[in-house]
């Protein structure tokens, strides 16, 4: 068996004997000479790009004059720390442990698990290797081979608290951490856009804010159009995104297209994608990698974790690293990898599609899983002492640091990650909003007809109750306690799903750095503003005329202002359960669950509010059902002189407002405290909520 597994070496044998290994090392001493000066060229920027884009008058975008410029070395504007650059990407002796964890059921975070017994498991075992400009490596390997944890270490992103990491991952022999970032763009497997927006819009918005005042609106737009051609979208530039299954939206194909196109606004050096072919048929994965390969001739450098990719697909990448169980088991040419197979024993027979037989041979079958093991751990030992191996590992020495000009091209960044000021990304966060409700009127139709239903359904209960009689009494104090209820439960339902529907795409979005978190949340509270105001304003007017209240406009302002208010503090509520709540099905749980506590301590309705117990008293504080219910009756009853009373004789009656205001704990020297306290409440909750949805996207 051990025969099986020895590796034959295609040139000279690697063995251990002292003749061997000093010939190893004269050879990498001379492939170290020869690789040092194509590495310097490596690094330097690409001269063609840079004639290209010297000028303003040569119609390419991105050329300003020299006087401009971040810093002298380079003439024209940079669209990010990697525009032009040649950048070669290097990773050695990468080892991932993750620790076993408890999950916070609030916050939806980790901590770790005190267990007896759990220790690290190891994901990635030195796994090392290097692309350079211009190649195009497939990362290929069975499911739970390390692809995603490989791309997640590599990228900088996505990584949990859990994850111990040890190795080093180097651009142009410059380790750059989160850095990367700045010149590197990562097409996930999963397309997350705006539905409503079209194709240009959705470009039209990453350019604001990823190039912002670097380029002119013109020279935006140029850029904006270069990329719909080079990415074929130009036919459906106009056409909403759309969510495929639910609306009429772009196809697969161009979908996958538009994520290209999205990091590539800002023309990167490098470009990871995970798994872009996936769900896409053959002919629109061929096109989506020959994208790849156009981008790779123009000197980017990109590497693809690509899942069980055609024959002819996989023919169309240039490198190939083959991974099983957390290790290496093979990185090299696409040809190299036939013959090294072959050599180990495993020839892919000529009709088979490689790929798809490299997989088969590093996959674990259910039924046979220590025979697999066993299988793969020889393959990938036998690759750690083979000629491939060995060459990698000559390269990654042969690379050396340009620590002074990646320190440059950083200068360009060292001020802020953000490309625009505050009012810039609050501005067309508030543009996007916008077009995402005038296209999308369903919600809000719908919210608005069920507001007129239940208006005039109440205004029937009540219609002309409000009379200052003892029966009238409770009419008007109930129909003032359901502005508060029903401007409360839908409002906050709401909030729960909307924010969690956002959260997916945010999270892409703030990682990118495309805006600044409380931007972003003041942007989708000044776009629900209106909804709710509009909503609540409907309401107020049918039942305040139905119900018959007071024809007098102070109170009718007061009434119509509190519907509002009420709305918008309920909304801050349900953005705090929101971001507390890890998912929606626990939002929608734990919503209706605190609107009910609240309601409990309206004042006066339910309950007597000093017949509370003491242990229980402190919640009436963070009740806006109190504060709200309370300023409606003292508007309401504080200039109520005459109550009739139609009692038989000897029966106790109310007969004044004062009298309804102490019955129901109504103290009208406490209005200017209501009033305070229900925007302390509005702004509590949403800086809270602002705090929590920190604490769950910490990048």
């Amino acid at each position: 068996m051990a025969d099986t597994y020895a590796y034959k070496p295609r040139s000279k044998s690697y063995s251990e004997t002292g003749h061997a290994v000093r010939n190893q090392l004269n050879r990498k001493e001379e492939r170290q000479s020869l690789l040092r000066p194509r590495l310097e060229e490596d690094v330097l920027w690409d001269p063609a790009i840079r004639e290209k884009l010297s000028s303003r008058s040569s119609g390419h975008y991105g050329a300003v004059p020299a006087h401009k410029s971040p810093f002298a070395k380079r003439s024209k504007t940079l669209l990010s720390a990697g525009d032009g650059m040649r950048a070669n990407l290097a990773f050695e002796n990468v080892c991932v442990y993750t620790i076993p964890k408890q999950r916070n059921r609030w916050l939806g975070s980790n901590q770790y698990s005190e267990a007896v017994g759990d220790g690290p498991t190891q994901l990635l075992r030195n796994v090392s290797g290097i692309v350079r400009a211009g190649e195009v490596m497939a990362v290929i390997g069975s499911s739970g081979a390390g692809k995603s944890t490989l791309m997640n270490v590599l990228t900088n992103r996505n990584l949990s608290d859990n994850l111990l990491i040890n190795g080093s991952v180097k651009v142009n022999g410059v380790e750059l951490r989160s850095g990367i970032s700045k010149i590197s763009g990562y097409v996930q497997q999963d397309d997350l856009f705006f539905p409503t927006l079209t194709v240009k819009e959705h470009l039209r918005f990453q350019a604001a804010l990823k190039i912002g005042n670097l380029l002119s609106k013109e020279e935006r737009e140029t850029r904006i159009t270069e990329l719909l051609d080079l990415m074929g979208l130009r036919k459906c530039q106009n056409t909403r995104i759309g969510l495929p299954g639910v609306e009429k939206s772009i196809s697969g194909g161009e979908s996958k297209r538009l994520a290209f196109a999205t990091e590539l606004i800002v023309n990167p050096a490098i470009l990871f994608c995970d798994e872009p072919t996936t769900g896409l048929d053959s002919f629109m994965a061929e096109q989506v990698v020959n994208v790849l390969k156009q981008l790779a001739q123009q000197g980017k450098t990109i590497i693809c974790v690509i899942h069980q990719p055609s024959s002819v697909v996989f023919s169309m990448f240039t490198k190939l690293l083959l991974m099983a169980e957390g290790r290496v088991a093979y990185q090299g040419s696409l040809t190299g990898a036939i013959q090294y197979f072959s050599a180990l024993g495993y020839a892919c027979p000529e009709s088979y599609n490689p790929a798809e037989y490299y997989i088969k041979t590093l996959a674990i079958s259910a039924g046979d899983v220590s025979r697999c093991r066993e299988q793969i751990r020889a393959i990938c030992d036998a690759y750690d002492q083979s000629a491939e191996a060995a060459e990698v590992r000559q390269e990654l020495d042969a690379v050396a640091g340009k620590e002074a000009e990646m320190r440059a091209v950083f200068a360009f960044d060292e001020t802020s990650n953000y490309r625009v000021s505050m009012w810039m990304q609050l501005s067309w966060l508030l543009w996007r909003g916008m077009l995402d409700n005038l296209r999308n009127p369903d919600m809000f139709r719908v919210r608005t007809i069920q507001k007129i239903i239940i208006a005039f359904i109440y205004g029937m209960i009540y219609y002309h109750g409000a009379k200052f009689t003892q029966e009238g009494i409770q009419n008007i104090n109930g129909a003032l306690f359901l502005y508060m209820t029903e401007n409360s439960f839908a409002v906050m339902l709401d909030l729960v799903t909307v924010f969690q529907r956002a959260m997916p795409l945010f999270r892409r979005e703030y990682s990118a750095y495309m805006y600044r978190l409380p931007v972003y949340y003041m942007a989708q509270v000044l776009g629900w503003l209106p909804s709710f105001a509009i909503d609540a304003s409907v309401f107020c007017v049918i039942t305040y005329l139905m119900v018959g209240l007071a024809r007098n406009w102070y109170k009718f302002l007061i009434t119509f202002l509190m519907c509002i208010v009420t709305a918008n503090v309920a909304a801050a509520s349900g953005s705090l359960v929101s971001t507390m709540s890890p998912s929606v099905d626990v939002g929608l749980v734990v919503a209706p669950t605190i609107t009910v506590v609240v309601m409990l301590f309206g004042g006066g309705v339910y309950l007597k509010l000093r017949t509370l117990p003491k242990f229980l008293a402190w919640l009436q504080w963070f009740s806006w059902f109190r504060y709200g219910n309370e300023i409606l009756g003292i508007v309401h009853w504080q200039d109520v002189h005459n109550i009739t009373c139609n009692g038989k004789p000897g029966t106790s009656c109310i007969k004044t407002g004062a009298e309804v205001m102490h019955d129901f704990e109504y103290d009208p020297d406490k209005l200017e405290l209501d009033l305070s306290m229900v925007c302390v409440l509005f702004a509590g909750f949403h800086i809270l909520a602002c705090l929590f949805l920190f604490l769950r996207n910490r990048r």
